[in-house]
């Protein structure tokens, strides 16, 4: 645990100095992105994130490892970070959270999504898929799925073959399948 911790600790400290040569004047204070984080059902848009420029990973990284920090607010911040996704201290810390000892699902979940969406990091999202958990096996067939890249469809037909629980064979099955996408005209809700 102590050693989880220290590898996070680092991961943050890495990120913070190789964005903060990049770091710009639209940065927001710890306290704005908590706030901005902490609305019930929404977290900050694309433009929002964007506006924080380059430097808005650092306080999204606080937030994510503050234990004190609700866990739906540090899993915003988690998902949030997939914007800066091609900073290799963001991808560090997002892995060093999900590799964490105890880690919740929630903030598994969270660091796996980001981690595929915003880094294209394929091959620490399929580790998971050999975890002794099917909670965590699951995780990341979901965090894999969402992602159109063939080696991620490579690695999940490759896990379905040896799974055996019912669960994570169906997200398995699911991700597989081909996308039913609805016609441009359509409501998002009437996707058959």
């Amino acid at each position: 645990m102590r050693r989880t911790s220290r590898i996070l600790g680092i991961a943050v400290t890495l990120a913070a100095v190789s964005l903060g040569a990049a770091a710009s004047a639209q940065t927001p204070s710890r306290a704005v992105v908590e706030r901005a984080l902490s609305g019930f059902e929404h977290a900050p848009d694309a433009d929002t994130l964007r506006g924080w420029g380059p430097g808005g990973a650092q306080p999204l990284m606080e937030v994510a490892a503050d234990a004190a920090v609700i866990p739906a607010t540090r899993a915003r911040a988690l998902h949030a970070l997939a914007r800066w996704g091609s900073d290799a201290g963001v991808r560090a810390f997002l892995e060093a959270t999900a590799r964490r000892d105890g880690q919740s699902l929630l903030l598994l979940r969270a660091s796996l999504d980001a981690l595929v969406e915003g880094c294209g990091d394929l091959l620490t999202a399929g580790s998971f898929l050999d975890d002794g958990r099917p909670e965590v096996r699951d995780a990341a067939a979901w965090a894999l799925q969402r992602t159109a890249d063939p080696a991620a469809r490579a690695l999940l037909a490759v896990r379905l073959r040896s799974e055996q629980d019912p669960v994570v064979r169906r997200t398995l099955s699911d991700a597989l399948r081909p996308a039913t996408v609805a016609p441009p005209s359509a409501p998002a809700h009437a996707v058959r």
